[in-house]
């Protein structure tokens, strides 16, 4: 999952953040088509990202937080690992 925070809440009347209910339809989704996978949960503020799905799931989540100066590209490496993902609007 990967839920962007920082520089679109400056531009929240012109890109729109998503919202906690997005999430939560998402992940309940997720958990229909996939039951017992866990949740890895990318950001570019994590601790924002931890305030917007607190108690979302019971399902596992882990949280990924990338090496300061590490390569976007290596995140969406890790994320294509994935069997399903959860997108921000993001032009990741």
């Amino acid at each position: 999952m990967h839920v962007r925070r920082k520089d679109y809440c400056s531009e929240r009347n012109t890109i729109g953040l998503l919202s906690r209910e997005y999430y939560e339809e998402a992940i309940f989704y997720l958990e229909t088509v996939l039951p017992h996978s866990d949740v890895w949960v990318f950001s570019d503020d994590i601790s924002e990202a931890k305030d917007l799905l607190d108690g979302i799931s019971s399902t596992k989540i882990t949280w990924i937080e990338p090496p300061n100066n590490s390569d976007p590209a290596e995140s969406l490496i890790l994320m294509s690992y994935g069997e399903g993902i959860i997108m921000a609007n993001s032009s990741f």
